[in-house]
């Protein structure tokens, strides 16, 4: 009983992953303050070591990583895990802030679905204080331009994309700035923070408004490592988490908006703007093709989360 009882009071670490690598990324250094404030505040109880990112996990098998136990925590769009969990996309559509979305049991309903086709605990959200943009190498002055164009994507628009009548190919992030360079892809979406941070405004002339989407990352933890912590221990991550998903989440967002008026102020980026009426059509299309995925793959919950969390 002495043993166990000195093995529980040992200090946790815990193996770490996140989905970009590069450290320019605020997402990223948003990720990384979050894992400083553990080791802080968890000071012999539990901490983050080295946080590994996409060289050496690819972004989309980090949910399968904190599955199985070959990480401990990963930080990644819910979008990346919609292989293991078929409602994560649910995260994309979402208009409600995560605070609202914990009152009103939609996070609840996220973390029992995580549990159980992921084993994963979910510890927080982050991101939904910013939005995506549309860059392109072409002018998009009506909806109508967006026909036979070629987009690049990912399963966190791809519904939207395939809904607005494009060309949509799926690619790595690490591959945009080839294709938009040599004309593989006419446009990519993504945040303006990581348009710079990716060096991606040097191959980009065009810059869509209105923005759609909040770019929600989850953090989640392997369930059965948190299920050996001790209170202590699941204390110190979950107030971190919470210090992640609402301060560090809103200075984010604050940096990001900043960013996006250097694309257009000093970068040289234009401004493409739809009409109030394309505007409209655009956002409708938008979250109501995530929605109808989010639905055809579970209507009950689908339904119920749509109900919670959709416009």
């Amino acid at each position: 009983m002495v043993a166990a009882g000195t093995v529980t009071a040992a200090e946790m670490n815990l193996k770490a992953g996140y989905f970009i690598s590069n450290k320019k990324s605020l997402t990223r250094q948003a990720f990384d303050q979050f894992a400083d404030k553990v080791n802080a505040d968890g000071k012999g109880l539990v901490r983050i070591g080295q946080i590994v990112g996409n060289e050496s996990i690819p972004s989309r098998q980090l949910g399968n990583a904190v599955k199985s136990g070959l990480l401990d925590i990963a930080g990644t769009p819910p979008a990346y895990m919609a292989n293991l969990v078929k409602l994560a996309t649910g995260f994309t559509p979402t208009t409600k802030t995560s605070k609202v979305m914990r009152a009103n049991g939609a996070w609840d309903i996220f973390k029992d679905l995580f549990a159980k086709q992921a084993n994963m605990h979910l510890l927080s959200m982050y991101g939904g204080d910013i939005v995506f943009h549309i860059y392109s190498n072409k002018p998009i002055k009506t909806l109508a331009d967006f026909k036979g164009m070629k987009l690049r994507t990912s399963n966190t628009y791809k519904a939207f994309f395939d809904a607005l009548g494009a060309r949509t190919l799926q690619m790595p992030r690490r591959e945009i700035f080839t294709a938009m360079e040599r004309g593989a892809v006419d446009a990519f979406a993504n945040l303006d923070s990581e348009v710079i941070s990716q060096g991606w405004h040097e191959v980009s002339k065009y810059r869509l408004e209105p923005g759609f989407y909040h770019p929600i990352i989850i953090v989640g933890i392997n369930l059965n490592k948190w299920k050996t912590m001790n209170s202590a221990q699941q204390g110190v991550l979950t107030t971190a988490g919470l210090y992640l998903e609402n301060e560090l989440s809103a200075e984010l967002g604050r940096k990001d908006r900043a960013i996006g008026n250097e694309l257009v102020t000093t970068k040289g980026m234009k401004r493409n703007i739809l009409s109030a009426a394309d505007s409209k059509k655009f956002l409708d299309l938008a979250y109501t093709a995530q929605w109808d995925v989010v639905e055809k793959r579970d209507p009950v919950v689908g339904k119920k989360l749509r109900s919670l969390i959709g416009k």
